[in-house]
């Protein structure tokens, strides 16, 4: 049996395969081909530029050393001295309290409510004692006994409907 023969559909004709591959370019001209190639050199960068790049350069390590200062300035900041006068215990109902010259940074323990507040007995610490959200360090609230470790760097202490505070360590 003979192989089969491709026929195409009668919509469609048959191209030449010389129609389907592309011609190859041709050779220069001999008189083009002569002519030696440009040298291949690479342009100076502009002076502008390399300015611009060493002024960026000069302001970024100026704002990383700024940055370097400020943050090693507050964080080499001296710790906060307990006033002689600060206290050691917080009485039963509540109040806001300035660490250091108010009260002195340490660890703090609660019986729980007093029966003051609806809510329990409820404290807070502080960054600076502004009132809002973001100034909360750490606050709970709660039926029975507490324990809270008031730190060094805490601004403020508040409490409420709390039996009084002593401190424990």
């Amino acid at each position: 049996m003979p192989a089969p023969r491709f026929v195409p559909p009668p919509s469609q004709s048959v191209l030449p395969v010389s129609a389907l591959i592309p011609t190859q370019r041709q050779a220069p001209p001999p008189e083009l081909a002569a002519r030696p190639a440009p040298p291949a050199s690479r342009p100076a960068a502009p002076a502008r530029r390399r300015t611009i790049v060493a002024l960026l350069i000069a302001l970024g390590t100026s704002a990383g050393l700024l940055v370097g200062l400020i943050v090693g300035s507050v964080a080499s900041a001296p710790p906060k001295q307990a006033d002689a006068n600060a206290a050691t215990a917080i009485p039963a109902g509540g109040g806001r309290y300035r660490v250091g010259p108010d009260l002195t940074p340490g660890i703090y323990q609660t019986s729980g409510e007093n029966g003051s507040s609806a809510t329990g007995c409820y404290y807070a610490r502080l960054k600076t004692g502004d009132g809002s959200l973001g100034d909360i360090i750490d606050n709970y609230v709660a039926q029975g006994p507490m324990t809270v470790t008031v730190g060094q760097s805490d601004g403020y202490f508040e409490t409420t409907g709390c039996s009084p505070w002593t401190k424990i360590g």
